[in-house]
């Protein structure tokens, strides 16, 4: 019989979604010495992966 061993791992805070939202909530809790989880079902980026144009983001006037 095979038996695995079990990782047992500790966060501070889980952010569920990786687009504008969770990666700044990311950035703040990380700022905050805080041990982090994300959690994306799909790429990094969310919603903007999908759309031609980014208007408004954070730093930048516009991305093509």
């Amino acid at each position: 019989m095979m038996t695995m061993k079990q990782k047992i791992l500790n966060f501070d805070a889980v952010v569920i979604g990786c687009g504008v939202a969770g990666i700044t909530s990311a950035i703040y809790l990380k700022r905050a010495g805080l041990n982090i989880c994300i959690i994306e079902k799909n790429a990094p980026g969310g919603q903007l992966n999908m759309i031609k144009e980014i208007n408004n983001y954070p730093g930048y006037k516009k991305i093509d």
